[in-house]
């Protein structure tokens, strides 16, 4: 068991430490050292309380007890030297006690290098004067403060007494618009017991002094891995480290992973097993809801994508160690470059071990590495869509606690196409002058306009280019024959897509990919007599099931569906955040 040692002047929040240390996995064991202290929250104070002459004491106190790292865990006796002065304090520690010595002012640093943050609010229990000193003290890290506020607190034994609904009001009303992350830097202030509510209140990551002392106390130890409880940092300890870009020697691994995932791994498909020769990337799909094309062999890849397959290939990223792929996750732009997507599958043996909230924070970091070098053209700001099951607690919990608010839910909805009551009787049904037939080459044009028009009040702003409908309909999800036109005096009234499954683990599945229907058609049936006709040719064509997806706030829909044996099967939530980049 990993035996951390603990220096702590004088008392006052010292019981954080052995409580994170029995919740740990696995456990390790804790020694908290009191040193002598004067409780005043002065710079000279604090140079008093760091000097050695008070260190000492409790170090030789520690190398008896035969610890593995120790920690000096008072951010500012730390913080008061400057960098240099905070690191040969630490030096000196260690070379005493012969193990691996950091401070709590050095963990912060080395935490906000880690995960890549820059630009932090500080919410201080200091004083003005000593506050100042720390965002100094930050600085000289690379760490640019953005806001500071002070609780002007000046002992440890007030600070200690602060409870955790002020403190959570003081981020709330303290955090700022352009930090990555909230510091809160007094190790006087319990916080160990709401972690992860502080990271919902403010929808960042929150680091806190007993916090990021144990957590550096834990890299030194070599024992730093994912643990849940303890805020984002925590969380995205173990898999933040081991994601990388995907690269070719990935590729059996990861289709394994696909293999064993559920079917729906938050709105993910799986592969089938066999199908460990195909290549993960989405970066072609509409972004109409669960519309993401799979199963795309590295062969039609790199047809499609030629030059531009390395580019994609940098939007995979995998955790794992060597050989071993534990997850995946996908990101890409959608319609501009201030818009991207953010998908991942977790392999079902290690999803107790792989955090979400590691998950998320790789795919943001990626969208913000590649849309701050311009590769899809820069933007202050961007939208990043995530999807989840609605009933996924830890999902949605795990979105939450990385900025994500839930913005629509969409019900996934199935029909055995054998039973559907009204699939073969669309002719009967249609508005006078207007004729439903096939899709035909050449209707690229008309489709995309169609398209376009019946989608132009749609809350998601869904538009095809001739370019991106040029690239569906060229796709082995589009097949011109379940593929249905309403047309009426040369133009399209109305229009539904049907488009396979692509795995074998979905044989005879087909997805109803769109459906619209123009303004100025609506309130006719149309789009019941589109739908019927789509279903019965895909019956026709040896389909046993197709699927679809409801607005939940479309209500009036669900009759519509419902009639045509369409029966709910789950719930999908899109989430939403805005990144600056």
């Amino acid at each position: 068991m990993l035996r951390i040692g603990v220096l702590y002047p004088l008392h006052s929040a010292e019981d954080d430490y052995p409580i994170m240390a029995a919740r740990l996995e696995p456990p390790v064991e804790v020694r908290v050292v009191h040193t002598d202290a004067v409780d005043l929250h002065t710079v000279e104070d604090c140079r008093r309380t760091g000097d050695w002459e008070h260190l000492e004491p409790g170090a030789a106190e520690l190398r008896a007890f035969g610890v593995d790292v120790c920690m000096w865990a008072c951010t500012s006796g730390s913080f008061v030297y400057g960098l240099a002065g905070a690191e040969e304090q630490a030096r000196q520690l260690g070379s005493f006690l012969g193990v691996p010595a950091s401070s709590t002012s050095l963990a912060f640093v080395k935490a906000l290098q880690t995960l890549g943050i820059n630009r932090v609010a500080v919410a201080a229990t200091y004083p003005e004067e000593l506050a100042a000193a720390f965002v100094d003290f930050l600085g000289q890290g690379g760490i640019q403060v953005v806001g500071l506020a002070s609780l002007e607190i000046w002992t440890a034994v007030e600070v200690g007494a602060v409870g955790p609904g002020e403190v959570i009001d003081f981020l709330r009303a303290n955090d700022h618009a352009d930090a990555e992350a909230v510091i809160v830097p007094d190790t006087a202030l319990h916080t160990v017991g709401f972690l992860p509510e502080l990271d919902s209140a403010v929808g960042k990551p929150v680091l806190t002094a007993n916090q990021v002392t144990m957590w550096e106390a834990l890299r030194l130890g070599g024992q730093l891995r994912s643990q849940s409880g303890f805020g984002q940092l925590f969380a995205l300890a173990g898999v933040k480290a081991h994601f990388r870009e995907y690269a070719d020697r990935d590729l059996t691994a990861l289709g394994g992973v696909f293999g064993r995932a559920d079917t729906r791994d938050g709105v993910a498909r799986a592969l089938a097993p066999e199908g460990a020769d195909e290549l993960p990337l989405y970066a072609f799909a509409p972004r109409y809801p669960l519309g993401l094309e799979r199963g795309l062999t590295r062969q039609e890849v790199r047809s499609r994508l030629g030059s531009r397959l390395a580019e994609v290939e940098r939007m995979v990223l995998v955790a794992g160690e060597d050989a071993a792929v534990d997850a995946c996750v996908t990101v890409f732009p959608v319609g501009s470059e201030a818009s991207w997507m953010l998908d991942w599958v977790v392999d079902p043996g290690t999803r107790g071990t792989v955090a979400v909230d590691g998950i998320v924070q790789a795919g943001l970091e990626r969208i913000q590495h590649l849309a701050s070098e311009g590769m899809r053209g820069a933007a202050a700001k961007c939208s990043v869509e995530a999807r989840g099951l609605r009933e996924d607690g830890e999902v949605t919990a795990g979105l939450s606690r990385t900025g994500f608010q839930a913005v629509r839910t969409f019900v996934i909805m199935a029909c055995e196409l054998g039973s559907a009551p009204a699939a073969l009787q669309s002719k009967e049904c249609v508005p006078e002058g207007i004729t439903l037939r096939s899709y035909r080459s050449g209707d690229g044009p008309a489709f995309i306009a169609a398209f376009n028009a019946s989608f132009s009040d749609h809350w998601g702003e869904f538009s095809y280019s001739d370019e991106s409908w040029a690239r569906h309909a060229n796709s082995p999800r589009f097949r011109e024959e379940i593929s249905v036109v309403a047309e009426v005096e040369g133009m399209f009234a109305g229009i539904c897509h049907c488009a396979p499954s692509l795995s074998a683990w979905e044989e005879g599945l087909a997805h109803l990919h769109i459906l619209g229907v123009r303004p100025e058609f609506r309130r006719r049936g149309l789009g019941a007599c589109l739908m019927a006709e789509a279903m019965g040719r895909l019956w026709e064509n040896g389909f046993k099931r197709v699927e679809l997806d409801m607005d939940s706030l479309n209500s009036k829909a669900l009759p519509l569906y419902e009639g045509l044996g369409f029966r709910e099967l789950e719930a999908i939530t899109i989430f939403r955040r805005q990144l600056t980049v």
